[in-house]
């Protein structure tokens, strides 16, 4: 029987008990395919991280699972990842780490960490449901979630999503978990009423892979300056609060550059604190 050592965090805060919740394996070669998706499962947090090897020059590769899938890029493992990286001096105050999305560039500072999406923020051509089926799925009425520019799109910086925008922050806290038939890519839910004030309040829906509700989501925020494009209300710098309606309210720090190609590269950054240490044993 062998045994793996894991460390759980909670991302995006630096509060116990705030922000979202993440196991990681610092030293995960050896578990099979299999193994690792089962760990996932087990473990039921929205994602789980297993650390490896680096290679093309990665410092180290990241593997990142939800209960039910893999995950080409997600914010918060990635983060936490870095973090637990540094706090046991294996890499430096500059890092790269490999996911399936690309190469995430890693700084590490005042406690934090800040990552560089994979990929630049886009919008994608995918067929969107519309304004109403949105909002049935998320138990709100027709009207709480907007049409017209603000219509629902899908977005990404590594990892798909659908965003919508709510009408209201009292809309937006209204929202409910759907269910996952059909569901392939997390909702994204944007409070439109208080763009762009330097604050964006969002919430995260992704039953199809096994996430009721994320409590904070950096996937989705890397790709949220490209619905911001979108609908008009782009901004270089903004704090996403995410979280609030659960009880594990969230801060993700966002920063834009946008190239002279209109590309823009996102940069998003929080802290984390440990929470436990132990070891799984197979």
């Amino acid at each position: 029987m062998a045994g793996y050592r894991y460390i759980t965090l909670d991302v995006f805060t630096d509060q116990a008990f705030g922000g979202n919740p993440l196991a990681v394996f610092p030293e995960a070669a050896g578990i099979g395919d299999g193994q690792i998706q089962a760990i996932a499962r087990e473990f039921n947090l929205s994602e789980t991280v297993f650390i490896l090897p680096g290679s093309d020059g990665a410092d180290a590769d990241l593997r990142i699972f939800t209960p039910v899938r893999e995950l080409p890029f997600a914010g918060h493992p990635t983060v936490g990842a870095s973090l637990v990286l540094a706090r046991e001096e294996r890499i430096g105050a500059t890092a790269t780490l490999g996911v399936e999305a690309g190469m995430v560039a890693v700084v590490l500072a005042d406690g934090g960490a800040t990552i560089t999406a994979p990929q630049p923020a886009r919008t994608l051509a995918s067929p969107a449901p519309d304004a109403d089926n949105v909002a049935l799925a998320l138990g709100l009425p027709p009207g709480d979630v907007a049409a017209g520019q603000g219509a629902p799109i899908i977005c990404t910086a590594g990892a798909d999503f659908l965003f919508a925008g709510a009408v209201s922050r009292q809309a937006l806290a209204r929202a409910r978990p759907g269910s996952p038939d059909g569901d392939t890519v997390g909702t994204a839910l944007v409070a439109l009423d208080d763009l762009p004030d330097g604050i964006v309040h969002m919430r995260m829906f992704a039953p199809g892979a096994g996430i009721a509700e994320d409590p904070a989501t950096g996937g989705a925020a890397a790709a949220l300056p490209a619905y911001l494009r979108h609908i008009g209300r782009p901004s270089p710098a903004f704090v996403i609060h995410q979280g609030d309606d659960m009880g594990r309210p969230s801060r993700i720090a966002v920063t834009v550059t946008t190239d002279d190609a209109g590309a823009d590269t996102v940069r998003i950054g929080g802290g984390g604190r440990v929470m436990s240490e132990g070891e799984f044993f197979l």
